[in-house]
């Protein structure tokens, strides 16, 4: 219960300091926090990664697009997701039930698969809303490197359904993880919402670490002309 209370209580002063700089150049972290990330992504997006002091073992995601920050996520050391916050439409998600079969990269990286099942508490504009979410990651057996780092390919499929069992998210796709950082980071997916079927593709370009240069930047530099057409993806950086 104290865990849940300072969750929550962390994730909208994090996002205060996001959002504060969300039209600036550089990111900020939040004082006792440190970044250690940045990765730039076809489809005009851009991630960065934190940890904070006290908060040993949990990984904070910041997305940006072409118009600023958009989510802030937080994954526990076996990506897990936790809490996130979407801009869009103020909704806050938070990990109700991880049930018997949470997310586990140590048991992906040990069979070269994981399923999950879990349930998410989803909060929008004062109304509670129960989200069950299933699927699973599976290894390619393929390993790629991008900018220098060595990642392995993974087929995942991810579906999440409301209260009432109504599909409200579905996709499937290839995606990478690094077993050295204990980071899933997106590819291509194909994502199905009311009915429609999208194709996204944030492939990592650039992994910037730092004292490099953009590290901490925040505008996104790939294909960002080409993206005002496509819908956004509900998942943000969910693995």
């Amino acid at each position: 219960m104290e865990r849940r209370v300072k969750m929550a209580l962390i994730v909208p002063a994090l996002w205060a300091g996001l959002a504060a700089c969300a039209s600036a150049d550089l990111f900020e972290p939040h004082p006792g926090c440190d970044s250690f990330l940045t990765v730039q992504m076809r489809g005009c997006e851009v991630s960065i990664y934190w940890r904070c002091a006290g908060m040993e073992g949990k990984v904070w995601q910041g997305a940006y697009g072409a118009d600023g920050a958009y989510a802030v996520n937080i994954y526990d050391r076996e990506f897990q997701w936790l809490e996130g916050f979407y801009i869009f439409d103020r909704t806050v998600e938070r990990l109700s039930d991880p049930g018997k079969d949470p997310i586990s990269m140590s048991t992906l990286l040990e069979s070269g698969e994981d399923t999950f099942g879990f349930t998410l508490e989803a909060v929008t504009d004062g109304e509670s809303e129960m989200l069950h979410v299933e699927g699973r990651d599976r290894l390619t057996g393929d390993a790629v490197e991008i900018d220098g780092v060595s990642l392995l390919e993974a087929d995942t499929a991810l579906t999440i359904r409301s209260q009432d069992g109504a599909v409200e998210y579905q996709s499937t796709g290839r995606q990478y993880v690094s077993p050295d950082m204990r980071l899933f980071f997106l590819g291509k997916e194909w994502v199905t919402e009311s009915g429609e079927v999208f194709e996204h593709d944030n492939t990592p370009v650039d992994f910037i670490f730092p004292g490099e240069p953009g590290f901490n930047g925040t505008t996104p530099l790939y294909e960002c002309e080409s993206v005002l057409s496509l819908a956004p993806s509900h998942s943000g950086g969910r693995g």
